[in-house]
């Protein structure tokens, strides 16, 4: 199983978040992140946080203000395909709340950086699939886990389960 990161950077005072279009793989709204790579230095999963987000945005990010807020289990495949006991990823979802130094940029991954609504108002329907169903909780303070299973192409979820939980039950 392949660990990863994902950070939503969250600006309270105009109730936003920044979110950039994905280009790999599958395209879509998303926060920062990518795989953990010991190769890349990452010895914590902060440290693979801190670096994808570098990489993806041009910007610095600081790891002391990360908040842990989710973990979800993603299988891309049918149980037939990938079955319960060898998940494809394991995300770890943070939100820095931190003000940021600077102007997010497009990168080959990550394309046309943005403040999008919070609430309400986030764009759904643009991010990632299955992201609909978790995102907007824990941008409000509600640490989550779960799981996700989607057809291998990533292009519909095929089940999916959610639960609120302490924030030390994420960090376990």
């Amino acid at each position: 199983m392949k660990k990863a990161t994902c950070v939503y950077c969250v600006n309270e005072a105009t109730n936003q978040v920044l979110m950039a279009w994905q280009q790999k793989k599958i395209v879509g709204l998303k926060g920062y992140g990518g795989v953990f790579d010991p190769d890349a230095g990452d010895i914590t999963m902060e440290d693979c946080a801190v670096r994808e987000f570098k990489e993806e945005s041009g910007l610095d990010i600081f790891p002391e203000h990360l908040e842990l807020f989710a973990r979800v289990v993603f299988y891309n495949g049918t149980v037939e395909e990938v079955p319960e006991e060898n998940p494809s990823f394991e995300v770890w979802f943070y939100r820095y709340r931190h003000p940021l130094q600077g102007t997010p940029v497009s990168t080959p991954e990550m394309q046309n950086p943005d403040w999008f609504p919070m609430g309400e108002a986030l764009p759904l329907a643009d991010m990632i699939q299955g992201d609909e169903y978790f995102i907007p909780s824990v941008l409000a303070g509600t640490p989550t886990s779960g799981r996700i299973r989607r057809t291998s192409d990533w292009k519909k979820i095929l089940e999916k389960q959610f639960e609120c939980c302490t924030p030390q039950d994420l960090a376990a």
